[in-house]
């Protein structure tokens, strides 16, 4: 959702956003959640484990290294990790959350969710953005492409750098 302006107005609070030529007015926490949610909704991985009455959705994108740890919609734990290895320790109804993203596999991105609740575990799963031969190749291919552009591009900023400098030097 994009946003074509924003204004605050500081007595009340309150935020004034203009969506598609509309007016509306939304609480500041509202706005909060509504950019929180969209980052959540762009992260590679997704993985879900349930305890009794209680959802927990963790949530990391592999492109920024963020990752969210949500129960029942709300979100507790919120850090950004550009390692292989992570932990997130929090409280929730007087009960202490353990949660650990472990990279497995650095090529495919395969990665380990370990949850942990009061010394018990409730879960652990294994996901990989790429779960199908075909998106690993899309974006092995990607890079592949992307890189021989900057190399073609690097070679003929060389090159007339190099012509330049022979003829102006000597």
């Amino acid at each position: 959702m994009s946003y074509d302006s924003l204004h605050t107005d500081a007595k009340l609070s309150t935020h004034y956003v203009i969506l598609t030529g509309k007016l509306y007015d939304i609480e500041q926490q509202e706005i909060i959640k509504m950019s929180k949610s969209n980052k959540i909704a762009n992260a590679s991985y997704r993985v879900f484990f349930q305890d009794g009455d209680d959802q927990i959705a963790c949530y990391a994108n592999i492109l920024t290294g963020k990752e969210y740890v949500c129960i029942n919609d709300e979100c507790l734990s919120e850090k950004r990790n550009l390692g292989f290895k992570s932990r997130h320790v929090f409280t929730h109804n007087e009960q202490q959350y353990d949660v650990t993203f472990d990279v497995i596999n650095g090529f495919t991105c395969e990665t380990e969710c370990l949850v942990v609740k009061d010394k018990l575990i409730i879960g652990r799963k294994t996901s990989s953005p790429f779960n199908s031969r075909q998106a690993l190749t899309k974006v092995l291919l990607t890079f592949l492409a992307g890189g021989l552009v900057a190399g073609v591009a690097i070679f003929f900023l060389g090159y007339y750098l190099g012509r330049m400098y022979v003829k102006y030097a000597l």
